[in-house]
């Protein structure tokens, strides 16, 4: 029993350690959280999210993340007072970590596939089209990560976001 444990921990730290070595996949991932979804979770600040990959080669990172995250009006979103504002960021991935170039964060990709991507947050989110800039975090304000699971979706419902 014990050297089955064994083996199943190398096999998952081996699949970790591949997963932080690589980069992410190109793709269009959305979100849209139902009002009895957001009633259950008072304290996220998220009603809807957009995740754009592409290739960016002439760029130091392979993988450009886009992110689009419409705030609800609780939690973190109404205490920015950006409730229904759709607020962005741009990050560089040269693993499945994508981090912006200032301080703005980032976000911490830990599985994906054809159906979805699973990532845990911090960035730092603006509204780039309003000269005052109002701003909010994909944190939950709860002192964890908050993770987010998003679902695989057409390229379509990523139009406009590159």
């Amino acid at each position: 029993m014990k050297r089955k444990l064994a083996l199943a921990a190398l096999v998952s730290l081996s699949s970790s350690v591949a997963l932080a070595n690589t980069i992410p996949e190109v793709g269009c991932f959305t979100r849209i959280y139902s009002a009895d979804h957001l009633a259950s979770n008072p304290n996220q600040g998220v009603a809807a999210m957009r995740l754009l990959l592409v290739h960016t080669p002439e760029y130091a990172a392979s993988v450009t993340a886009v992110l689009d995250v419409t705030m609800a009006d609780q939690g973190q979103g109404r205490a920015d007072n950006v409730g229904g504002h759709t607020l962005s960021v741009g990050l560089g991935c040269l693993s499945m970590r994508c981090h912006s170039d200032g301080d703005a964060g980032g976000i911490d990709i830990s599985r994906q596939s054809s159906d979805g991507i699973t990532f845990q947050g911090s960035a730092l989110l603006g509204d780039w089209e309003q000269d005052h800039l109002p701003s909010s975090s994909l944190s939950e304000g709860t002192g964890q990560p908050t993770v987010y699971r998003l679902n695989a979706a057409s390229a379509g419902s990523c139009e406009g976001m590159y």
